[in-house]
Protein backbone atom coordinates (compact mmCIF):
# COMPACT_ATOMS: atom_id res chain seq x y z
CA UNK A 1 0.00 0.00 0.00
CA UNK A 2 1.00 3.06 -1.31
CA UNK A 3 0.04 6.90 0.27
CA UNK A 4 1.46 10.05 0.36
CA UNK A 5 2.04 12.13 3.31
CA UNK A 6 3.26 15.59 3.62
CA UNK A 7 6.14 15.79 1.20
CA UNK A 8 7.14 11.96 1.19
CA UNK A 9 6.00 9.07 -0.25
CA UNK A 10 5.67 6.45 2.32
CA UNK A 11 5.81 2.11 1.67
CA UNK A 12 3.63 1.53 4.50
CA UNK A 13 5.04 -2.62 4.95
CA UNK A 14 3.80 -3.43 8.22
CA UNK A 15 -0.09 -3.84 8.87
CA UNK A 16 -0.37 -0.68 11.22
CA UNK A 17 -2.64 2.02 9.38
CA UNK A 18 -0.76 4.59 6.81
CA UNK A 19 -1.73 7.75 8.84
CA UNK A 20 -0.24 6.11 12.50
CA UNK A 21 2.75 4.89 10.90
CA UNK A 22 3.29 8.37 8.78
CA UNK A 23 2.76 10.08 12.49
CA UNK A 24 4.99 7.85 14.29
CA UNK A 25 7.69 8.21 11.81
CA UNK A 26 7.33 11.97 12.13
CA UNK A 27 8.10 12.11 15.43
CA UNK A 28 10.94 9.85 15.63
CA UNK A 29 12.59 12.08 13.12
CA UNK A 30 11.96 15.31 14.83
CA UNK A 31 13.37 13.24 18.04
CA UNK A 32 16.45 12.35 15.90
CA UNK A 33 16.92 15.78 14.82
CA UNK A 34 16.81 17.72 17.90
CA UNK A 35 19.49 14.91 19.87
CA UNK A 36 21.60 15.75 16.68
CA UNK A 37 21.54 19.68 17.11
CA UNK A 38 22.08 18.59 20.61
CA UNK A 39 24.78 16.74 20.24
CA UNK A 40 26.42 18.70 17.68
CA UNK A 41 26.75 22.18 19.53
CA UNK A 42 30.34 22.92 20.60
CA UNK A 43 31.20 23.41 24.40
CA UNK A 44 33.19 26.44 25.27
CA UNK A 45 36.53 24.29 25.16
CA UNK A 46 36.10 23.92 21.72
CA UNK A 47 34.70 27.45 20.89
CA UNK A 48 37.90 28.79 22.06
CA UNK A 49 40.11 26.55 20.09
CA UNK A 50 38.01 27.36 16.84
CA UNK A 51 38.46 31.07 17.48
CA UNK A 52 42.16 30.50 17.86
CA UNK A 53 42.13 28.49 14.24
CA UNK A 54 40.37 31.38 12.51
CA UNK A 55 42.37 34.00 13.63
CA UNK A 56 45.34 31.98 12.33
CA UNK A 57 43.73 31.21 8.84
CA UNK A 58 42.91 35.00 9.09
CA UNK A 59 46.97 35.46 9.50
CA UNK A 60 47.65 33.52 6.77
CA UNK A 61 49.61 30.66 9.28
CA UNK A 62 47.11 27.84 8.68
CA UNK A 63 47.81 25.01 6.69
CA UNK A 64 48.90 25.86 2.99
CA UNK A 65 45.79 24.24 0.55
CA UNK A 66 42.87 25.90 3.02
CA UNK A 67 40.93 28.63 0.80
CA UNK A 68 37.70 29.37 3.27
CA UNK A 69 35.76 29.82 0.31
CA UNK A 70 36.04 26.78 -1.39
CA UNK A 71 35.00 24.86 2.36
CA UNK A 72 33.82 21.30 1.02
CA UNK A 73 30.81 22.02 3.97
CA UNK A 74 29.56 24.65 1.99
CA UNK A 75 30.11 23.55 -1.42
CA UNK A 76 26.66 22.96 -3.46
CA UNK A 77 25.38 19.45 -2.97
CA UNK A 78 26.25 17.61 -6.98
CA UNK A 79 23.79 15.92 -8.71
CA UNK A 80 24.08 12.28 -7.87
CA UNK A 81 22.30 11.35 -11.76
CA UNK A 82 25.63 11.01 -13.28
CA UNK A 83 28.44 10.77 -10.70
CA UNK A 84 29.17 8.98 -6.71
CA UNK A 85 27.36 6.17 -8.41
CA UNK A 86 31.24 4.67 -10.22
CA UNK A 87 28.76 4.63 -13.51
CA UNK A 88 29.99 6.38 -16.84
CA UNK A 89 28.24 7.75 -19.80
CA UNK A 90 26.17 5.84 -22.48
CA UNK A 91 29.14 4.57 -24.94
CA UNK A 92 27.63 4.26 -28.49
CA UNK A 93 29.55 2.26 -30.50
CA UNK A 94 28.94 1.98 -34.32
CA UNK A 95 28.00 -1.31 -35.98
CA UNK A 96 30.33 -3.04 -38.06
CA UNK A 97 29.43 -4.72 -41.76
CA UNK A 98 26.22 -6.62 -41.93
CA UNK A 99 24.98 -9.43 -44.22
CA UNK A 100 22.50 -7.38 -46.73
CA UNK A 101 20.52 -8.61 -49.59
CA UNK A 102 20.85 -6.48 -53.36
CA UNK A 103 17.15 -5.20 -53.59
CA UNK A 104 16.77 -3.55 -56.94
CA UNK A 105 16.94 -5.24 -60.46
CA UNK A 106 17.97 -3.60 -64.02
CA UNK A 107 14.03 -4.44 -64.72
CA UNK A 108 10.89 -2.47 -65.19
CA UNK A 109 7.16 -3.94 -64.82
CA UNK A 110 6.92 -3.75 -68.34
CA UNK A 111 9.00 -6.60 -68.94
CA UNK A 112 6.53 -8.63 -67.09
CA UNK A 113 4.07 -8.47 -70.15
CA UNK A 114 1.46 -6.37 -67.64
CA UNK A 115 -1.85 -4.77 -68.85
CA UNK A 116 -0.54 -1.09 -69.89
CA UNK A 117 -2.83 0.28 -66.97
CA UNK A 118 -1.54 -1.97 -64.06
CA UNK A 119 2.45 -0.67 -65.16
CA UNK A 120 0.78 3.12 -65.09
CA UNK A 121 -0.52 2.80 -61.73
CA UNK A 122 2.62 1.45 -59.98
CA UNK A 123 4.18 4.15 -61.61
CA UNK A 124 1.81 6.85 -60.64
CA UNK A 125 0.08 5.28 -57.54
CA UNK A 126 2.80 3.70 -55.50
CA UNK A 127 6.08 5.32 -57.44
CA UNK A 128 7.47 1.90 -58.74
CA UNK A 129 9.06 1.49 -61.85
CA UNK A 130 11.75 -0.80 -61.34
CA UNK A 131 11.17 -4.10 -60.06
CA UNK A 132 13.10 -5.42 -56.54
CA UNK A 133 14.73 -8.66 -56.71
CA UNK A 134 12.20 -10.29 -54.87
CA UNK A 135 9.69 -9.04 -57.41
CA UNK A 136 12.04 -10.04 -60.52
CA UNK A 137 12.24 -13.37 -59.37
CA UNK A 138 8.72 -14.07 -58.22
CA UNK A 139 6.20 -12.41 -60.51
CA UNK A 140 7.19 -14.74 -63.50
CA UNK A 141 7.01 -17.80 -61.00
CA UNK A 142 3.42 -16.76 -60.45
CA UNK A 143 2.32 -15.43 -63.13
CA UNK A 144 3.08 -18.90 -64.97
CA UNK A 145 0.80 -20.78 -62.15
CA UNK A 146 3.83 -21.96 -59.82
CA UNK A 147 3.47 -22.48 -56.12
CA UNK A 148 6.20 -20.59 -54.14
CA UNK A 149 7.86 -20.52 -51.11
CA UNK A 150 9.53 -16.48 -50.83
CA UNK A 151 11.93 -15.83 -48.04
CA UNK A 152 13.01 -11.97 -48.24
CA UNK A 153 14.38 -9.17 -46.00
CA UNK A 154 12.03 -7.10 -44.91
CA UNK A 155 11.56 -4.01 -46.54
CA UNK A 156 12.30 -5.38 -49.49
CA UNK A 157 8.64 -5.27 -51.82
CA UNK A 158 7.18 -9.07 -50.93
CA UNK A 159 3.54 -7.81 -51.01
CA UNK A 160 3.24 -6.14 -55.12
CA UNK A 161 5.60 -9.37 -55.26
CA UNK A 162 1.99 -11.42 -55.11
CA UNK A 163 -0.12 -8.94 -55.62
CA UNK A 164 0.50 -7.63 -59.12
CA UNK A 165 0.26 -10.89 -60.42
CA UNK A 166 -2.96 -11.51 -58.44
CA UNK A 167 -4.87 -8.33 -59.82
CA UNK A 168 -3.21 -9.12 -63.52
CA UNK A 169 -4.79 -12.65 -63.60
CA UNK A 170 -8.13 -11.47 -62.17
CA UNK A 171 -8.63 -8.77 -64.47
CA UNK A 172 -7.67 -10.75 -67.79
CA UNK A 173 -10.53 -13.26 -66.96
CA UNK A 174 -13.10 -14.24 -69.38
CA UNK A 175 -15.94 -12.88 -69.12
CA UNK A 176 -15.19 -10.19 -66.47
CA UNK A 177 -15.31 -11.07 -62.81
CA UNK A 178 -18.28 -9.42 -60.64
CA UNK A 179 -18.24 -8.82 -57.13
CA UNK A 180 -21.17 -11.20 -56.59
CA UNK A 181 -18.94 -13.71 -57.82
CA UNK A 182 -16.96 -13.95 -54.70
CA UNK A 183 -14.03 -14.49 -53.28
CA UNK A 184 -10.92 -15.33 -55.92
CA UNK A 185 -8.08 -14.37 -53.96
CA UNK A 186 -7.25 -14.72 -49.97
CA UNK A 187 -4.75 -13.30 -48.23
CA UNK A 188 -3.96 -14.44 -44.67
CA UNK A 189 -1.67 -11.75 -42.39
CA UNK A 190 -1.20 -11.96 -38.97
CA UNK A 191 -2.00 -8.28 -37.58
CA UNK A 192 -4.63 -5.41 -38.29
CA UNK A 193 -2.53 -3.24 -39.21
CA UNK A 194 -0.65 -4.77 -41.87
CA UNK A 195 -4.26 -6.40 -43.08
CA UNK A 196 -5.24 -2.62 -43.72
CA UNK A 197 -1.81 -1.70 -44.99
CA UNK A 198 -2.53 -4.79 -47.75
CA UNK A 199 -5.92 -3.50 -48.20
CA UNK A 200 -4.33 -0.08 -49.12
CA UNK A 201 -2.07 -1.88 -51.75
CA UNK A 202 -4.83 -3.53 -53.53
CA UNK A 203 -6.93 -0.72 -53.47
CA UNK A 204 -4.70 1.57 -55.54
CA UNK A 205 -3.91 -1.59 -58.06
CA UNK A 206 -7.20 -2.21 -58.88
CA UNK A 207 -8.16 1.47 -59.13
CA UNK A 208 -8.31 1.12 -63.08
CA UNK A 209 -10.39 -2.21 -62.84
CA UNK A 210 -13.97 -1.03 -61.00
CA UNK A 211 -15.04 -4.74 -61.90
CA UNK A 212 -12.32 -6.14 -58.96
CA UNK A 213 -13.62 -5.13 -55.55
CA UNK A 214 -11.17 -6.12 -52.41
CA UNK A 215 -11.94 -6.01 -48.73
CA UNK A 216 -10.93 -6.84 -45.35
CA UNK A 217 -11.58 -8.67 -42.40
CA UNK A 218 -10.25 -8.17 -39.14
CA UNK A 219 -11.10 -7.87 -35.25
CA UNK A 220 -11.94 -5.35 -33.74
CA UNK A 221 -14.82 -4.10 -36.62
CA UNK A 222 -18.46 -4.71 -36.39
CA UNK A 223 -19.21 -7.95 -37.77
CA UNK A 224 -22.60 -6.49 -39.12
CA UNK A 225 -20.64 -4.01 -41.22
CA UNK A 226 -18.35 -6.59 -42.26
CA UNK A 227 -21.35 -8.93 -42.87
CA UNK A 228 -22.74 -6.20 -45.15
CA UNK A 229 -19.50 -5.83 -47.44
CA UNK A 230 -19.95 -9.85 -48.17
CA UNK A 231 -22.83 -9.78 -48.97
CA UNK A 232 -22.58 -7.11 -51.82
CA UNK A 233 -19.57 -8.74 -52.72
CA UNK A 234 -15.88 -8.88 -52.58
CA UNK A 235 -13.36 -10.22 -54.87
CA UNK A 236 -9.60 -10.11 -53.12
CA UNK A 237 -10.19 -10.15 -48.82
CA UNK A 238 -7.71 -9.57 -47.11
CA UNK A 239 -7.89 -10.70 -43.30
CA UNK A 240 -6.38 -11.89 -39.92
CA UNK A 241 -7.23 -15.83 -39.04
CA UNK A 242 -9.63 -15.39 -35.95
CA UNK A 243 -11.59 -13.06 -37.69
CA UNK A 244 -12.33 -15.25 -40.89
CA UNK A 245 -12.43 -18.57 -39.46
CA UNK A 246 -15.35 -16.30 -37.10
CA UNK A 247 -16.95 -15.54 -40.30
CA UNK A 248 -16.47 -18.69 -41.72
CA UNK A 249 -18.71 -20.51 -39.08
CA UNK A 250 -21.24 -17.80 -38.85
CA UNK A 251 -21.34 -15.76 -42.12
CA UNK A 252 -23.45 -18.08 -44.79
CA UNK A 253 -22.57 -15.57 -47.44
CA UNK A 254 -18.85 -15.96 -47.20
CA UNK A 255 -17.44 -19.46 -49.17
CA UNK A 256 -13.93 -20.15 -50.39
CA UNK A 257 -14.83 -22.62 -52.82
CA UNK A 258 -14.02 -20.45 -55.49
CA UNK A 259 -10.40 -19.50 -54.14
CA UNK A 260 -7.64 -19.07 -56.90
CA UNK A 261 -5.24 -17.54 -54.87
CA UNK A 262 -4.19 -18.54 -51.15
CA UNK A 263 -1.53 -16.06 -49.60
CA UNK A 264 -0.22 -16.84 -46.19
CA UNK A 265 2.14 -13.47 -45.65
CA UNK A 266 4.41 -13.09 -42.49
CA UNK A 267 4.22 -16.57 -41.94
CA UNK A 268 6.89 -16.50 -39.06
CA UNK A 269 4.94 -14.54 -37.14
CA UNK A 270 1.34 -16.33 -37.56
CA UNK A 271 3.54 -19.46 -36.49
CA UNK A 272 4.91 -17.37 -33.05
CA UNK A 273 1.08 -16.46 -32.21
CA UNK A 274 0.12 -19.83 -32.58
CA UNK A 275 -2.22 -19.44 -35.58
CA UNK A 276 -0.69 -23.13 -37.45
CA UNK A 277 -4.37 -24.83 -36.47
CA UNK A 278 -6.31 -21.81 -37.73
CA UNK A 279 -4.40 -21.60 -41.07
CA UNK A 280 -4.79 -25.94 -41.18
CA UNK A 281 -8.66 -24.88 -40.75
CA UNK A 282 -8.37 -21.98 -43.66
CA UNK A 283 -6.71 -24.18 -46.46
CA UNK A 284 -9.05 -27.40 -45.75
CA UNK A 285 -11.57 -25.07 -46.83
CA UNK A 286 -9.93 -23.53 -49.72
CA UNK A 287 -10.22 -24.87 -53.37
CA UNK A 288 -8.23 -27.74 -53.68
CA UNK A 289 -6.89 -26.43 -57.36
CA UNK A 290 -5.81 -22.81 -56.13
CA UNK A 291 -2.18 -21.14 -56.31
CA UNK A 292 -0.54 -20.62 -52.88
CA UNK A 293 2.40 -18.90 -51.94
CA UNK A 294 3.74 -18.37 -48.47
CA UNK A 295 5.98 -15.82 -47.67
CA UNK A 296 8.55 -15.00 -44.60
CA UNK A 297 11.38 -13.02 -43.49
CA UNK A 298 12.99 -15.69 -41.58
CA UNK A 299 12.60 -19.53 -41.57
CA UNK A 300 11.55 -21.68 -38.65
CA UNK A 301 10.00 -24.96 -37.93
CA UNK A 302 6.99 -23.78 -37.48
CA UNK A 303 7.26 -21.75 -41.14
CA UNK A 304 7.99 -25.56 -43.22
CA UNK A 305 4.83 -27.17 -41.31
CA UNK A 306 2.59 -23.97 -42.73
CA UNK A 307 3.92 -24.22 -46.22
CA UNK A 308 3.83 -28.36 -46.21
CA UNK A 309 0.03 -28.12 -45.38
CA UNK A 310 -0.88 -25.08 -47.92
CA UNK A 311 1.79 -25.15 -50.92
CA UNK A 312 1.87 -28.24 -53.74
CA UNK A 313 5.51 -28.69 -55.24
CA UNK A 314 6.37 -25.06 -54.49
CA UNK A 315 9.48 -22.90 -55.93
CA UNK A 316 11.64 -21.90 -53.44
CA UNK A 317 12.87 -17.72 -53.70
CA UNK A 318 15.20 -17.19 -51.68
CA UNK A 319 14.76 -19.40 -49.59
CA UNK A 320 16.83 -23.11 -48.30
CA UNK A 321 14.42 -26.20 -49.61
CA UNK A 322 14.99 -27.70 -46.48
CA UNK A 323 15.66 -26.62 -42.87
CA UNK A 324 17.78 -29.33 -42.24
CA UNK A 325 20.51 -28.65 -44.83
CA UNK A 326 23.80 -28.65 -42.89
CA UNK A 327 24.52 -24.54 -43.86
CA UNK A 328 25.72 -21.56 -42.72
CA UNK A 329 23.16 -19.28 -44.74
CA UNK A 330 20.51 -20.83 -42.14
CA UNK A 331 22.38 -18.84 -39.43
CA UNK A 332 22.36 -15.93 -41.17
CA UNK A 333 20.06 -12.98 -41.25
CA UNK A 334 20.12 -9.97 -44.09
CA UNK A 335 19.17 -6.26 -43.36
CA UNK A 336 18.59 -3.29 -45.58
CA UNK A 337 21.56 -2.22 -46.84
CA UNK A 338 21.25 0.75 -46.40
CA UNK A 339 20.79 1.04 -42.70
CA UNK A 340 23.00 2.24 -40.08
CA UNK A 341 23.20 0.19 -36.58
CA UNK A 342 24.29 1.41 -33.57
CA UNK A 343 24.14 -0.17 -29.95
CA UNK A 344 24.20 1.67 -26.23
CA UNK A 345 25.37 -0.01 -23.40
CA UNK A 346 23.09 2.45 -20.86
CA UNK A 347 22.80 1.50 -16.79
CA UNK A 348 18.83 1.40 -15.89
CA UNK A 349 19.07 4.74 -14.27
CA UNK A 350 20.67 6.58 -17.40
CA UNK A 351 17.96 5.24 -19.49
CA UNK A 352 15.20 7.29 -19.32
CA UNK A 353 17.41 10.48 -19.64
CA UNK A 354 19.31 9.29 -22.14
CA UNK A 355 16.33 8.63 -24.49
CA UNK A 356 14.71 11.85 -23.58
CA UNK A 357 18.44 13.46 -24.52
CA UNK A 358 18.40 11.17 -27.85
CA UNK A 359 14.59 12.45 -28.85
CA UNK A 360 15.03 16.60 -27.93
CA UNK A 361 18.52 16.16 -29.90
CA UNK A 362 17.05 14.55 -33.10
CA UNK A 363 14.06 16.29 -33.09
CA UNK A 364 15.75 20.37 -32.28
CA UNK A 365 18.03 19.44 -35.64
CA UNK A 366 15.73 18.09 -37.98
CA UNK A 367 12.49 16.89 -38.94
CA UNK A 368 12.13 13.36 -36.90
CA UNK A 369 10.11 10.03 -37.34
CA UNK A 370 10.62 7.54 -35.69
CA UNK A 371 9.58 4.40 -34.10
CA UNK A 372 10.18 3.52 -30.36
CA UNK A 373 10.30 -0.22 -29.28
CA UNK A 374 8.87 -1.14 -25.81
CA UNK A 375 8.29 -4.41 -23.80
CA UNK A 376 4.91 -4.01 -22.76
CA UNK A 377 1.47 -2.33 -22.85
CA UNK A 378 2.15 -0.41 -19.80
CA UNK A 379 5.65 0.59 -20.78
CA UNK A 380 3.86 2.53 -24.00
CA UNK A 381 1.11 4.16 -22.23
CA UNK A 382 3.75 5.30 -18.97
CA UNK A 383 6.37 7.02 -21.45
CA UNK A 384 3.32 8.26 -23.71
CA UNK A 385 1.72 10.11 -21.29
CA UNK A 386 5.54 11.62 -19.95
CA UNK A 387 7.02 12.22 -22.79
CA UNK A 388 3.49 14.16 -24.08
CA UNK A 389 3.63 15.92 -20.69
CA UNK A 390 7.11 16.84 -20.15
CA UNK A 391 9.22 16.63 -23.94
CA UNK A 392 6.11 17.68 -25.79
CA UNK A 393 5.91 21.67 -23.83
CA UNK A 394 10.24 21.78 -23.75
CA UNK A 395 10.62 21.40 -27.84
CA UNK A 396 7.32 23.28 -28.34
CA UNK A 397 8.83 26.40 -26.52
CA UNK A 398 11.97 26.04 -28.57
CA UNK A 399 9.54 25.95 -31.93
CA UNK A 400 9.84 22.05 -32.81
CA UNK A 401 6.97 20.93 -32.09
CA UNK A 402 7.01 16.99 -32.43
CA UNK A 403 3.44 15.19 -32.15
CA UNK A 404 3.96 11.37 -29.88
CA UNK A 405 1.94 8.67 -31.02
CA UNK A 406 1.38 5.24 -28.66
CA UNK A 407 0.60 1.53 -30.77
CA UNK A 408 -0.26 -1.87 -29.05
CA UNK A 409 -2.59 -4.56 -28.59
CA UNK A 410 -5.34 -3.50 -25.96
CA UNK A 411 -6.08 -0.50 -27.36
CA UNK A 412 -9.70 -0.23 -29.47
CA UNK A 413 -9.72 -1.11 -33.26
CA UNK A 414 -10.88 2.38 -33.77
CA UNK A 415 -8.18 4.04 -32.27
CA UNK A 416 -5.11 1.76 -33.35
CA UNK A 417 -6.58 2.38 -37.20
CA UNK A 418 -6.79 6.13 -36.72
CA UNK A 419 -3.14 6.23 -35.30
CA UNK A 420 -2.08 4.43 -37.65
CA UNK A 421 -3.08 6.31 -40.50
CA UNK A 422 -2.28 9.67 -38.61
CA UNK A 423 0.83 8.32 -38.27
CA UNK A 424 1.75 7.10 -41.82
CA UNK A 425 0.69 10.29 -43.40
CA UNK A 426 2.83 12.74 -41.28
CA UNK A 427 6.26 13.40 -42.14
CA UNK A 428 7.16 14.00 -38.20
CA UNK A 429 6.08 12.29 -35.35
CA UNK A 430 7.20 9.49 -32.53
CA UNK A 431 5.73 6.15 -32.32
CA UNK A 432 5.59 4.38 -29.09
CA UNK A 433 4.49 1.12 -30.18
CA UNK A 434 5.03 -3.06 -29.05
CA UNK A 435 5.70 -5.39 -31.05
CA UNK A 436 2.66 -5.44 -32.48
CA UNK A 437 4.26 -2.72 -35.07
CA UNK A 438 7.32 -4.68 -35.89
CA UNK A 439 5.90 -6.96 -38.77
CA UNK A 440 5.43 -5.97 -42.30
CA UNK A 441 4.32 -2.44 -41.83
CA UNK A 442 5.39 0.10 -44.27
CA UNK A 443 6.01 3.39 -42.89
CA UNK A 444 7.11 6.30 -45.05
CA UNK A 445 9.99 8.55 -44.32
CA UNK A 446 10.69 6.68 -40.76
CA UNK A 447 14.45 8.38 -40.26
CA UNK A 448 15.17 6.16 -36.50
CA UNK A 449 14.08 2.48 -35.37
CA UNK A 450 14.89 2.63 -31.55
CA UNK A 451 15.08 -0.25 -29.38
CA UNK A 452 14.51 0.88 -25.91
CA UNK A 453 14.04 -3.05 -24.73
CA UNK A 454 15.91 -5.35 -26.12
CA UNK A 455 14.13 -7.79 -28.28
CA UNK A 456 13.61 -11.68 -27.68
CA UNK A 457 15.59 -12.59 -31.04
CA UNK A 458 17.66 -12.22 -33.38
CA UNK A 459 14.64 -12.07 -35.69
CA UNK A 460 12.59 -10.12 -34.00
CA UNK A 461 15.61 -7.45 -33.78
CA UNK A 462 15.76 -7.62 -37.80
CA UNK A 463 11.89 -6.81 -38.05
CA UNK A 464 12.21 -4.11 -36.13
CA UNK A 465 14.73 -2.59 -37.90
CA UNK A 466 12.92 -3.38 -40.92
CA UNK A 467 10.46 -0.35 -40.75
CA UNK A 468 13.19 1.90 -41.72
CA UNK A 469 15.79 1.54 -44.31
CA UNK A 470 12.52 0.04 -46.66
CA UNK A 471 13.08 -0.13 -50.79
CA UNK A 472 16.90 1.15 -50.97
CA UNK A 473 16.03 4.38 -48.43
CA UNK A 474 18.16 5.17 -46.20
CA UNK A 475 17.58 4.86 -42.56
CA UNK A 476 19.32 3.98 -38.51
CA UNK A 477 18.39 1.97 -35.95
CA UNK A 478 20.04 2.39 -32.11
CA UNK A 479 19.42 -0.68 -29.75
CA UNK A 480 19.63 0.65 -26.13
CA UNK A 481 20.94 -2.67 -23.88
CA UNK A 482 21.41 -2.48 -19.48
CA UNK A 483 25.15 -4.02 -18.73
CA UNK A 484 23.88 -7.14 -18.26
CA UNK A 485 22.46 -7.92 -21.75
CA UNK A 486 25.68 -6.24 -23.26
CA UNK A 487 26.36 -10.23 -24.89
CA UNK A 488 22.79 -10.09 -26.95
CA UNK A 489 25.26 -8.46 -29.54
CA UNK A 490 27.51 -11.59 -29.70
CA UNK A 491 23.74 -13.11 -30.42
CA UNK A 492 23.82 -10.65 -33.33
CA UNK A 493 26.82 -11.52 -34.38
CA UNK A 494 25.92 -15.70 -34.68
CA UNK A 495 23.50 -14.24 -37.19
CA UNK A 496 25.97 -12.67 -39.27
CA UNK A 497 23.95 -9.34 -37.77
CA UNK A 498 27.87 -7.08 -37.17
Amino acid sequence: MIEECSDNLLFNLSSESVKNRAQKISEEQNKNDKSHLLSSLPSSAEKKAQKRKMTQYAAGKGPKNYHAHKSKEHAPPSSSLFTGSGMTLPLIVKKQKTISEPLFSAKTFEFFDLHPHLVACLKSRLEAEKATKVQEQTIPLLLDGHDALVKSCTGSGKTLAYAIPIVQKLQSMQPKIKRSDGVYALIIVPTRELALQCFEIFSKLTKSFTWIVPGYLIGGEKKKSEKARLRKGVNILICTPGRLLDHLDHTACLTLEKILFLVIDEADKLSEQGFEDSVAKIVSKCCKTRQSVLLSATLSKGVEQMAGMSLSQPVHVGALTSLEEDSDESHELAVPKHLKQFLAVVPAKLRLVSLSGFIINNCLKFGFKGLIFMCSQNSVDFHYSLFRGVLAPVLEHKQHKCKFYRLHGNMKQEERTEIFTAFRSNKEGILLCTDVAARGLDLPSVDWIVQYSAPSSAEIYVHRIGRTARIGKKGNSLMFLLPSESKFSNLLADYKIK
